[in-house]
C-alpha cells in the first residue's frame, strides 16, 4: 500500500500495481468488519500520507494544510464509528448465524445502525455515551496508559521476561518447538486483568513494556536504540534504489507501529524482524529473476 502510493507520486503506477491494490483494498475492508478495528483505517490513512510525502520531489503547502484539515476529520469520525459499531455488534454477539452471508448481513446491519447514531449524536442508552467528538477525546485519553501502569504497580517493575525480550528477534523466525517454553510478553490484556478487567484489553505503551521488563534502567538505552534505529534507517532509505525501497518499507512499517500508543517494544520487534525478513526475500528474487543485459 505504501509502496503504491509512494509509486504514484515518483513515477506513476501501471495497469498491473492497480489490480494489486484493488486485490489487497478488499482484505483490509474484511478485517475492518470482522474486528471493529479502528487502526485498520489509521494504519490505511498513515501508509497514503506517508507513501505521497514521500514520494513527492517538491511540497504544495496549501493541499497539505487542506488534506491534513481532511485526515483528522476522518480518524475523528473512524473513532467515533467505531465505538458506535462494536456497540452495535456486542448487541448481537449472542445470535449465532448459520452461515457467512448472515454474518455478514448481521455485521453491514450494525455497521448501518451505528452510521446513524454517530451522525445523529444519540446516547447508547447504557451509560448514556454520546458516540461523536467528544467520545474521540475519551479514547484518546488511552495516552494515559503509561501513567496508570505505574500507579497500579506503584511504579516498581517486576523484571518479567527481562532476558527472553531479548529474544524477540528470534521469535519472529523460529517456531515454538525450537524454546522449550517460550515467553508470553506482558501485553494490553495481561494489563487488563491486572486492572480488575473480566474482558478486553488495556494499552500497555511502549515505555510501560520497557519498564515492565527492564526498569526504569532500561528505559534511556531502549529509547535511545529506537531513535538510532529511526535515524539510519532513514538514512539508508535515502535513494530510488531497490535496496533503499527495502529501508524505506521496513521504517513506515515501524512507524506504523508506533503509531499505535498501546505498542509494547517486543511485539514490535517481532513484526519488524518479519518485515524484514519478507522485503529482504523480495529483494533477492527480483534481483534474481531480473532480465539480464547482454553486451
Amino acid at each position: 500500500m505504501f509502496l503504491f502510493f509512494f509509486a504514484g507520486r515518483r513515477r506513476g503506477v501501471s495497469q498491473l500495481e492497480r489490480y494489486l491494490l484493488l486485490g489487497i483494498l478488499p482484505a483490509y475492508i474484511a478485517i475492518f468488519d470482522m474486528t471493529g478495528s479502528k487502526a485498520v483505517v489509521v494504519e490505511l490513512v498513515a501508509m497514503w500520507i506517508l507513501g505521497r510525502a514521500a514520494g513527492s520531489l517538491r511540497t504544495h503547502a496549501t493541499r497539505d494544510i487542506a488534506v491534513g484539515v481532511g485526515v483528522l476529520a476522518l480518524i475523528a469520525f473512524t473513532f467515533a464509528f467505531v465505538g458506535a459499531y462494536r456497540f452495535e455488534l456486542a448487541k448481537v454477539a449472542d445470535i449465532p448465524a448459520a452461515n457467512i452471508g448472515e454474518a455478514l448481513s448481521t455485521q453491514v446491519g450494525a455497521a448501518d445502525r451505528a452510521l446513524n447514531r454517530v451522525m445523529g449524536g444519540q446516547a447508547d442508552g447504557y451509560d448514556e455515551t454520546r458516540f461523536d467528538i467528544r467520545s474521540t477525546f475519551d479514547r484518546l485519553a488511552l495516552v494515559a496508559s503509561f501513567a496508570t501502569m505505574l500507579d497500579i504497580t506503584g511504579a516498581r517493575s517486576p523484571y518479567e521476561n527481562a532476558y527472553q525480550s531479548f529474544l524477540a528477534p528470534a521469535y519472529a523466525v523460529l517456531p515454538r518447538a525450537f524454546f522449550g517454553d517460550k515467553a508470553q510478553f506482558f501485553d494490553s490484556g495481561n494489563f487488563a486483568k491486572l486492572l480488575g478487567w473480566t474482558f478486553g484489553g488495556f494499552s500497555v505503551s511502549f515505555p510501560g513494556s520497557v519498564i515492565w521488563a527492564w526498569g526504569f534502567e532500561g528505559l534511556l538505552p531502549a529509547r535511545a536504540g529506537l531513535g538510532f534505529l529511526l535515524a539510519w534507517m532513514g538514512h539508508r532509505s535515502e535513494g530510488d534504489g531497490p535496496s533503499h525501497l527495502v529501508y524505506r518499507v521496513v521504517l513506515v512499517s515501524l512507524i506504523l507501529g508506533l503509531l499505535n500508543v498501546g505498542s509494547a517494544f517486543q511485539p514490535l520487534i517481532i513484526g519488524l524482524v518479519r518485515t524484514l525478513c519478507f522485503v529482504g526475500l523480495l529483494y533477492v528474487l527480483a534481483g534474481i529473476t531480473k532480465p539480464r543485459t547482454v553486451h
